[in-house]
């Protein structure tokens, strides 16, 4: 039944517990579950993919903060340092592109150019020029495909942890029947009512001293039979 407030129940408690289960229902919108095809090849991609994370192998082979402490100091910085290596040198090229190529393209800065003259290319080369450029330029359409399905799949994964944590602290204070958990409310409450039912004056207490009362003559029957027979 619903909960109410009592011994160990609080209103507090029961406003948690009904928070929890509309964090659960709204949680659960976007997906509860997801189809992996293949367990094995899913885990093993995660496992690629974090090779290189710096904190995940400090954490793993520290045994304590400190010596978690000392590994930061001395790996962080020069995987920070190698981690935007490539960004860094992609900023500095295309300064220097820009600075060096892209303004001799103005119709007034040709004459700029550094060694400029009339050159004869072949029409194989220019093919084979326009062949590359083709390659570069479908790599990059599959491999943004790939990170777009990627993407994809990592925000479902996402929406699905979500809703299962909610659902998680769901159960833990309401319960859940598969597989069957009674809850920290529901157990909370029980407790409540079975003090209720001890405490004195309470209907179970009058009804057990009532029936202990209506029998003190058979039980006084029964120990002077018993003291007769000795």
């Amino acid at each position: 039944g619903q909960a109410a407030v009592g011994t160990y129940v609080t209103a507090d408690d029961i406003r948690m517990a009904n928070d929890a289960a509309l964090k659960a229902e709204a949680a659960c919108v976007s997906g509860s579950s997801m189809t992996i095809d293949d367990y094995d090849t899913a885990r093993a991609q995660l496992v690629d993919a974090s090779a290189n994370n710096i904190l995940l192998t400090i954490m793993a082979e520290a045994n304590n903060q400190d010596e978690m402490t000392t590994l930061v100091t001395e790996r962080l910085p020069s995987a920070m340092i190698g981690a935007a290596a490539p960004l860094i040198m992609f900023f500095v090229l295309i300064i220097f592109y820009t600075l060096c190529c892209c303004w001799t393209a103005c119709p007034f800065c040709k004459c700029c150019r550094c060694c400029a003259r009339l050159r004869q290319i072949p029409f194989l080369a220019k093919l084979i020029f326009l062949l590359m450029i083709g390659g570069f330029v479908l790599a990059l359409v599959i491999v943004s495909s790939l990170s777009t399905r990627g993407y994809a799949k990592a925000t479902e994964g996402f929406d699905v942890t979500n809703c299962a944590a909610a659902k998680m602290v769901n159960a833990t204070f309401q319960g859940q029947a598969d597989p069957y958990f009674l809850g920290l409310i529901p157990v909370l409450t029980i407790f409540d009512e079975l003090v209720g039912s001890l405490a004195a004056g309470s209907p179970f207490i009058t009804q057990l001293t009532g029936i202990l009362d209506n029998t003190k003559e058979i039980t006084d029957s029964v120990a002077v039979a018993k003291a007769n027979v000795d």
